[in-house]
């Protein structure tokens, strides 16, 4: 008779010796040296990070600078979209200040809440995608209406893909207006430099942007440049 078949016939002496081994398998674990420990040579995994952006024809501009940002190339101008140099000051000035800013709809997430976006004394930056321009009008004026906007050194939106009529998956009509019309409308009567349409955000073509650096935005020369290194040695 082997052990199986007399634990079958007495299941309380299988349950005893299972909980038997399972004590004295601890205890001696317990009291074990690690250099009695078996040697494994555990497996080495190799990951490959990328970048791609949501944009699926994401382009050798948008790697280029990239990369170039990621080894250290973080100040000078940033570079106009290669496909259409379109870049309108909405208002013209030049302001010297830290950038900071993101994805609007993201940034209007933070507010009031403990890590709200403060914009004090600061160039704000925004971009978006697939946001119809009601909504960012009422960002706008939630920002203002926050005095947010009261004491900004100047705004630079980036691309606003896709934003514009015809909206997809909407009932909008062609006298909404444009986002143009609304940067107008809520950006211009602030009296700082605005400028909008550098390539930055959700785009074909993206600027890897660093945040939390010192920038000057020339409106007038329709440029934004990154003054202060965002990587150090």
């Amino acid at each position: 008779m082997n052990l199986s078949d007399i634990s079958i016939k007495n299941p309380v002496f299988a349950v005893m010796l299972s909980a038997a081994m399972v004590v004295f398998g601890y205890l001696g674990y317990r009291d074990m040296g690690i250099s009695q420990f078996p040697e494994i040579d555990f497996p080495v995994v190799n990951i490959t990070t990328y970048r791609e952006a949501s944009d699926p024809e994401t382009t050798d501009f948008t790697r280029d600078r990239w990369t170039a940002v990621l080894g250290g190339a973080t100040t000078g101008a940033v570079p106009a979209s290669p496909d259409d140099g379109y870049v309108r000051a909405i208002r013209g000035g030049r302001a010297s200040a830290p950038l900071v800013g993101g994805c609007l709809w993201l940034l209007m997430q933070t507010m009031g809440t403990p890590w709200e976006i403060e914009l004090e004394g600061c160039i704000l930056f925004f971009e978006d995608v697939d946001l119809p321009t009601w909504h960012l009008d009422g960002f706008l004026v939630q920002l203002l209406h926050a005095g947010k906007l009261d004491s900004v050194a100047g705004v630079v939106v980036g691309e606003m893909a896709k934003c514009d009529w015809p909206h997809h998956g909407s009932n909008d009509f062609a006298r909404t207006k444009s986002v143009e019309d609304v940067l107008e409308d809520r950006l211009e009567p602030l009296g700082i430099p605005v400028l909008y349409g550098l390539p930055l955000g959700h785009g074909k073509h993206q600027a890897a942007l660093p945040l939390g650096v010192t920038a000057t935005l020339d409106a007038d020369a329709r440029a934004l440049t990154i003054d202060e290194p965002a990587l150090s040695a």
